[in-house]
């Protein structure tokens, strides 16, 4: 019962957080980091309690990144550019597919872990200012919607619906960006 309070008020905070720039179109400030901050430890105690680990280390990450931008930590600069980001998300994505045809469900579990890959590195570039907002949410709409089926397994429902609405506002967030470039 406590994981599942907990997890479901980690994930009115990211949702409200994430509508702040997806929907209203607001740069990250200090209040979204906080938001930030408090719904990820939320999601960690209680996917702990789930032994639900890919929501525990992409929020145990996001929760340090949250930490570096409220610190105003400059992160450095990855290495890794958006292009060579995508094709890593892409190859552990073809691995997962491979493994779901071999393996079965293990191929699940490796299409979690690109899950964690982009959500990670794309927010860790995005605060750094290295990612745009468009990109950002590319690469969070996927992730958001390729966990979902380990989720389900893992019987994660308040990170569950978290990516399904996560997702969502991911999608509604680029689509608006876009047109507001295109006008």
């Amino acid at each position: 019962m406590l994981e599942q309070v907990l997890g479901w008020a980690g994930v009115v905070l990211y949702i409200v957080a994430h509508g702040w720039i997806s929907i209203l179109k607001r740069s990250p400030k200090q209040g979204y980091y906080i938001v930030n901050l408090s719904a990820a430890l939320l999601i960690v105690a209680s996917s702990i309690m789930l032994a639900s680990w890919q929501p525990v280390f992409i929020n145990g990450f996001w929760a340090l990144i949250s930490i570096a931008a409220l610190a105003r930590f400059q992160l450095p600069s990855l290495l890794l550019t958006n292009r060579y980001l995508a094709l890593l998300v892409a190859a552990v994505f073809c691995a997962g597919i491979a493994g779901l045809l071999v393996l079965g469900s293990v191929g699940l579990y490796i299409l979690a872990w690109s899950s964690v890959i982009a959500f990670c590195l794309s927010y860790w570039r995005f605060s750094a200012q290295q990612l745009s907002q468009q990109g950002y949410f590319l690469f969070t709409a996927y992730a958001a919607f390729i966990l979902l089926p380990q989720l389900y397994l893992d019987e994660n429902w308040p990170v569950f619906l978290m990516e399904v609405l996560w997702g969502s506002l991911s999608v509604a967030g680029y689509l608006r960006h876009r047109s507001v470039k295109q006008a």
